[in-house]
């Protein structure tokens, strides 16, 4: 499974859809061929990376950690790829629909990575071991009894309720610390940032 979608990306990532490449006025006809390949090809792509991602969420190991930074390294350099291709028709009268979406793929990229491709594959791998080390998180009071851990599951079921005061997340961790075997030298710090 893993290979055809490493191998299914790669091939979707090479070629530039709509694009034509000798250099003429695009048109409005062009901004639509291109963002219906883009649409599509990126639709493809993004379902593949969704779907390694799923996969190492849910068996977090090195070789699914290498699979999900791949598969975010192609998506990424797709995207990028057509952001850059889109600049090409900021001049093109088209409609609203069409010029949101050119405008959104310039601005969709969470991370963008380097040009060097060593150094874009190093940063992808870096985030998916990031990712990982969250998803293996837990607090253990005693590591030597893995009864009285916390996961990041459990620990997101305790602050689960927004609407709680912090107090009382506070208790609630303070209480799942003790249930957990850490009877002093507990100290929570709870943080609230309300968006402005």
């Amino acid at each position: 499974m893993f290979l055809a979608t490493s191998v299914g990306l790669s091939a979707a990532c090479g070629s530039s859809p709509g694009v034509d490449s000798g250099g003429g006025t695009p048109t409005p006809a062009d901004v639509k061929k291109f963002l219906d390949d883009v649409n599509a090809s990126l639709l493809k792509i993004s379902t593949e990376a969704s779907q390694a991602d799923w996969v190492y969420s849910t068996y977090i190991t090195q070789d699914t950690e290498a699979l999900t930074a791949r598969a975010e390294e192609l998506q990424i350099e797709a995207i990028k790829k057509y952001a850059k291709e889109a600049a090409r028709f900021d001049t093109v009268n088209v409609p609203p629909d069409q010029r949101r979406q050119l405008n959104l793929l310039k601005l969709s990229l969470e991370l963008v990575t380097p040009s060097n491709p060593a150094e874009a594959t190093e940063v992808t791998k870096l985030g998916s071991s990031l990712e990982g080390a969250y998803g293996r998180g837990k607090w253990c009071k005693d590591p030597a009894k893995p009864d009285t851990c916390l996961d990041i599951e459990k620990i997101t079921e305790i602050l689960g309720d927004a609407n709680a005061p912090l107090d009382t997340i506070c208790d609630r961790l303070i209480a799942a610390a003790n249930e957990g075997g850490g009877p002093d030298n507990i100290t929570v710090l709870v943080i609230q940032v309300d968006a402005p």
